[in-house]
């Protein structure tokens, strides 16, 4: 079996997350309210979206004895691996060209493209870490705008903030 359920799920979970960043997006432009939530929950994705996938992974290796060999470089892999990999994914997507260009890596392993499948799944979970993180930093800017925007009050003449009401 060279794509088992699980490598599939792999692949969905990315693409679920993907959509729900988007909307997000599309939320935090409407509301104050769901900016908020998006500092909580952006950030969770990012951190929790490994974890799944590291599962997914692990029941694979179960399932199908092969994956490991077929999907990674090294000869041995053990979970602790599996679980830095998919941390490791999840930062090259959240942080774009950082890690890339500081050689920051904290998988002592590396996935190779001999299924398609799982390829694939790793790009799109990247993308959809990335895609996390461009919520997060457009929900800040949102916010940093409207807070920029609101009026503070007219200034009096001694410049300290509160409104005067003028008679005339």
């Amino acid at each position: 079996m060279e794509f088992g359920f699980f490598v599939f799920a792999i692949a969905v979970i990315p693409v679920i997350m993907f959509i729900y960043s988007l909307r997000r997006v599309r939320s935090c432009l409407e509301h104050r309210r769901s900016r908020l939530l998006a500092f909580v929950e952006m950030p969770l994705i990012i951190a929790l979206s490994p974890l799944f996938v590291t599962c997914s992974m692990l029941i694979e290796a179960q399932l199908d004895p092969e994956f490991i060999g077929r999907s990674f470089t090294a000869d041995t892999v053990s979970r602790t691996d599996i679980l830095l990999f998919s941390y490791d994914q999840a930062l090259r997507g959240a942080l774009f060209d950082f890690v890339e260009v500081f050689k920051v890596e904290l998988s002592p392993i590396e996935h190779e493209c001999n299924s398609i499948l799982f390829c694939v799944s790793m790009f799109l979970f990247r993308t959809a870490n990335g895609i996390a993180a461009s919520s997060l930093i457009f929900a800040s800017f949102l916010s940093a705008r409207a807070a920029l925007a609101k009026p503070s009050g007219a200034r009096n003449a001694e410049g300290d903030g509160t409104a005067r009401h003028d008679p005339s």
